[in-house]
């Protein structure tokens, strides 16, 4: 998995992959277009579809968040403040200036309400959660 936080200024992410518990590499997970941040947390396959769809000017429907051995993703799209999340139940959509998602989720959502950055709460979930790690990317909009 991995874990990502919006703090209402910056979105940050971590980048370590793990497949079956192990770690096997490191990607970005949170980009930019323009003043449009986005993230993805679960399989890397649901990463690379996002990403590709997205940065393709979103034509057609999003990929599916699930992949095809049943591991949930939800993606993150940052615009205007406003923080669209979109999961296998569909986009919702909400302002808040304290939001975290993925596998290191209540460990990010208790620093942002401790009033840390996006990125420390990134960081104090890669103190606990096994599948958050290595280098954090911390993202502003344009």
């Amino acid at each position: 998995m991995t874990t990502i936080a919006w703090d209402g200024q910056a979105l940050a992410a971590d980048s370590l992959v793990t497949e079956h518990g192990n770690r096997v590499g490191y990607v970005s997970k949170v980009g930019r277009i323009g003043p449009v941040l986005w993230g993805v947390c679960g399989g890397i396959d649901q990463l690379e579809k996002f990403r590709t769809w997205f940065c393709g000017g979103m034509v057609g429907d999003p990929p599916p968040m699930k992949s095809s051995g049943d591991r949930e993703a939800q993606a993150i799209v940052i615009y205007d403040g406003r923080v669209l999340s979109l999961s296998v139940d569909g986009w919702d959509s909400i302002r808040s200036n304290a939001y975290a998602m993925g596998s290191g989720k209540s460990v990010a959502l208790g620093a942002l309400a401790m009033g840390h950055t996006a990125g420390e709460a990134v960081r104090a979930a890669c103190a606990v959660d096994i599948h958050t790690g290595g280098e954090i990317i911390v993202l502003h909009p344009a």
